[in-house]
């Protein structure tokens, strides 16, 4: 009894902004902006604030009504289990011991008999902000940064000179310019005719360039292939070129066995059944899209846990878990483990 109520004003608290228990209380959220955790380091996605009323103890028919849809019971036996929800609370407070919430907070009295709520962060009960995660950052150390601005702004001074240097017209530079590009120009233009003449000192033109052409010794010894050359010039067909082309072997194309009865569909049938007794879930992300929920499934079997797979939630979000529990004090006991070693999570309850 005590669990469901738990997980009623935990859930209504994501829809509303007060959730009131008769003759108890009521739990007001409001919202919080992202800040920034100077002591941690981290910046903080923006939420809901849960704060506790002692003073709202009259019925509004919100919890009683919410039990009767989910439950499938009459009015009066939700306000009977509404009741003794109380009345267990209010005893255990008298005793001095602490009335712990599930995922909402902890109730407790002070030396003067007064009502305390301290709230629990685990849960964001911003719809908007639904699976985001603190951010952590590393803080600059502004002292250091200035310093070095101002150790490398006394450097680049003392290298400046200390007097300024003239300024030269700026037509002189253009025409010192222009003449030193004239006299590249001219000592290239007699470079390239001076190779010219080296090659061919008997006639010095551009025709000496051709590559067809035939040199003059070859003309001393060889006239009459000389002259027949410069009469006609023949050119050789082209010819097509074959080319071979390699075919790789087609392979017939095999149906997949039937795998009903293998060993591996029998390890899937038995996972299956187990998870069906599996009400608690750590949850490591949520997801509109089934592919970006396999593959957070894939990353963290990739990290070290087999037991990853999806789940859906009634609103038809996909649910990618670390593993399933069959009660809350073992996924409690293994939520806490995995935040000893860093890893983000959270709780649901199917």
């Amino acid at each position: 009894m005590v669990a469901k109520l738990d997980k009623h004003i935990s859930e209504l608290l994501f829809d509303h902004e007060c959730v009131i228990v008769p003759e108890l209380g009521g739990f007001l959220s409001s919202y919080s902006p992202a800040r920034i955790h100077p002591a941690q380091h981290r910046v903080m996605p923006p939420s809901k604030k849960i704060a506790f009323n002692v003073f709202l103890r009259q019925n509004d028919g919100l919890l009683a009504n919410y039990m009767v849809q989910a439950e499938s019971l009459a009015y009066p036996d939700a306000l009977r289990e509404i009741q003794d929800y109380v009345e267990l609370c209010n005893r255990e407070l008298s005793a001095g011991k602490k009335f712990v919430i599930e995922q909402v907070g902890i109730l407790t009295r002070d030396a003067e008999s007064n009502l305390q709520f301290e709230p629990f962060n685990n849960v964001n009960y911003l719809k908007d902000a639904f699976g985001l995660s603190p951010v952590q950052f590393i803080p600059m150390q502004s002292q250091d940064f200035e310093q070095e601005v101002e150790k490398q702004l006394r450097d680049f001074i003392s290298l400046r000179p200390s007097q300024a240097q003239g300024r030269q017209p700026v037509k002189l530079k253009k025409a010192r310019l222009n003449a030193l590009n004239t006299m590249l120009l001219t000592g290239s233009v007699l470079w390239f005719c001076l190779n010219l003449y080296i090659v061919s000192p008997g006639k010095v033109n551009f025709a000496s360039l051709n590559p067809f052409s035939v040199s003059t010794s070859e003309e001393a010894a060889h006239p009459a292939v000389t002259n027949s050359s410069k009469s006609e010039i023949y050119t050789q067909p082209s010819v097509a070129k074959t080319e071979t082309v390699y075919v790789e072997t087609t392979v017939p194309v095999v149906a997949p066995e039937n795998k009903t009865d293998s060993p591996t569909h029998k390890l899937e049938d038995a996972v299956s059944k187990k998870s069906a007794a599996q009400n608690f879930f750590i949850i490591a992300g949520a997801f509109n899209s089934i592919v970006n929920a396999n593959k957070k499934e894939a990353q963290l079997k990739a990290q070290g846990f087999p037991n990853a797979h999806v789940i859906e939630n009634k609103e038809g979000l996909k649910l990618v878990c670390y593993e399933g529990f069959a009660t809350r004090e073992e996924a409690f006991t293994e939520l806490n483990r995995m935040k000893a070693l860093n890893k983000e999570g959270w709780i649901f309850p199917r």
